[in-house]
């Protein structure tokens, strides 16, 4: 029965659950993870060419763990597509060392650990109430295995893009080198799968992406003030919202040729909104930013955005350039006309991004000498003029000490030893 079915998809998850703890478990649970439908007692279908997962690439800082990357879902058909389970597989490399001495098949390649998975927040099974939410079925470091089930009745994906799930990395510790496969199809335990009662389960047409870690030359960037986000409805749609916005993304030159540069634009983290400790929205994703041109320069920018389980492409209209180098100051933009009502307009929304941004500056080391009495200073990034700033209390006055620095180190010789604190500041040049 029916009833039976979805029950039995819970208890293979529960019966596989405690990766390491038991690894006669795990190991029936891999070998027989492409056969689940068949244990369920459900008919399976190879692919639903009507729901696709792209996965992309990401690009991660190295050491570094608590990096967030969103993955979607594409209904591409043109009515919506009824589900009410997800069996959600998402593989970093071969699996790990950890699964390959399970599987005894040499699955060794280590690469960034999966630390979380929310299959939840933000996704058509986010208004789940039944006992919790979301199941580990038996993950590994780099092999999460989780599912998920409505309670009641099914939930719906209609014609567009929809959050998938948001997957925590983890690039600290010893790795080999990338980039690293980044799969939802082709994992040791099969392909992410939906379930539908009654009808043949749906595993989705799946294109497998990679991941990378940042390149060393790659250079973080800031958000300004100034920098805005303006989403905005006519038309009777929903509440208009124009708000600070804060955050950071990496810039990557990239090979150009003149009289243009070339920027990659990677691992966009914005929050809008008066209150940082509850954003309006937070804004994940990249683009590509270029500037240069005979004589007077002008610049292109280009964002690809989701937030709010929405996504948008942006793009600037304006090419003036109105700060000099390393500022970064553009505003794109993005309408679109959603069909409404026949006897009334059209609702229109556009979203509008205004990016002023610099280098982040930081201290990489402050070391006193007891010896001499100076301190000693380096902070990154290079390739950058500055200024070093000096003062006996956080608030200051910040007084200069050194201005058109080109390196990244300076000591200090003149600080005061009568003073019981010495704060130090860097600004662009």
């Amino acid at each position: 029965m029916i009833g039976e079915d979805r029950k039995r998809i819970i208890v293979f998850g529960a019966e596989v659950s405690g990766w390491g703890t038991a690894n006669g478990k795990v190991r029936r649970m891999i070998k027989a993870g492409v056969a689940v439908a068949a244990i369920c007692g459900l008919p399976i279908c190879v692919c639903y060419g009507q729901l696709v997962i792209n996965v992309g690439t990401f690009t991660l800082l190295p050491d570094t763990g608590n990096q967030v990357v969103e993955l979607f879902i594409s209904n591409t058909g043109s009515g919506p597509v009824s589900v009410d389970a997800l069996s959600l597989n998402v593989q970093v490399a071969d699996g790990g060392p950890e699964v390959g001495a399970i599987l005894d098949d040499g699955a060794h390649i280590r690469g960034p650990h999966i630390t979380a998975v929310d299959m939840l927040s933000g996704t058509a099974f986010q208004a789940l109430s039944g006992p919790g939410g979301q199941t580990d079925t038996g993950s590994a470091p780099q092999l999460a295995l989780y599912s998920t089930i409505a309670p009641h009745g099914t939930v719906s994906l209609a014609p567009g893009r929809h959050r998938l799930a948001l997957i925590t990395l983890d690039t600290t510790g010893p790795m080999d080198p990338g980039p690293w496969d980044f799969s939802l199809g082709n994992t040791v335990a099969g392909p992410t799968t939906y379930y539908v009662q009654g009808s043949p389960a749906i595993i989705p047409t799946i294109l497998d992406g990679s991941l990378a870690l940042t390149p060393d030359n790659a250079v973080t960037y800031t958000l300004l003030p100034g920098s805005r986000m303006l989403d905005d409805w006519s038309n009777g749609g929903p509440s208009s919202v124009e708000a600070p916005m804060t955050g950071t993304f990496e810039l990557l030159k990239l090979p150009s040729d003149p009289p243009f540069e070339v920027h990659q634009i990677t691992n966009i983290s914005f929050a809008v909104g008066f209150d940082l400790s509850n954003p309006i929205y937070e804004l994940r994703g990249h683009g590509e930013w270029q500037f240069g041109g005979d004589g007077t320069e002008v610049q292109d920018a280009s964002l690809e955005v989701s937030f709010a389980g929405r996504s948008s492409t942006l793009t600037n209209a304006d090419r003036t350039i109105t700060q000099p180098w390393p500022i970064i100051d553009f505003t794109v933009n993005e309408v679109t006309v959603h069909p409404g009502n026949p006897s009334i307009q059209a609702l229109t929304n556009t979203v509008t991004l205004r990016i002023v941004a610099a280098p982040l500056l930081r201290f990489t080391s402050i070391l006193p000498d007891p010896g001499t009495g100076g301190v000693h200073l380096t902070w990154l990034p290079a390739g950058f003029t500055v200024r070093l700033e000096r003062a006996t209390s956080a608030s200051g006055p910040y007084i200069p000490i050194a201005t058109n620095l080109n390196t990244q180190a300076f000591t200090d010789t003149t600080a005061a030893a009568d003073h019981a604190e010495t704060w130090y500041r860097l600004r662009l040049q």
